[in-house]
């Protein structure tokens, strides 16, 4: 429903698998990487995101505890995505 109040459109996984394979040969690898060094995230000179999503269980199995809810804050979200960008700094292809 949201997507669909926000004029969003959405594919199914066939979908997008088709849109992929009708563009990927027509990308270069320097129009990818210039696209995902556009947003210079953890830079001092960066615009702020839109918006990052965070996809996360409802509940996952630990040892010696059994199932139980899955919390995370948006501290660990911010230190988990600068520390992928200490780890291999932008992303590149």
């Amino acid at each position: 429903m949201e997507s669909e109040a926000l004029g969003h459109t959405v594919m199914d996984q066939r979908q997008g698998h088709g849109s992929l394979v009708a563009v990927a040969e027509k990308l270069t690898l320097e129009e990818i990487n210039s696209t995902g060094a556009i947003s210079n995230f953890g830079k001092p000179n960066a615009p702020s995101p839109a918006a990052i999503v965070a996809c996360v269980p409802k509940n996952v199995h630990v040892d010696e505890v059994g199932e139980t809810e899955f919390r995370i804050s948006p501290s660990e979200i911010t230190a988990a995505i600068k520390a992928g960008l200490d780890f291999g700094g932008a992303y590149r292809c």
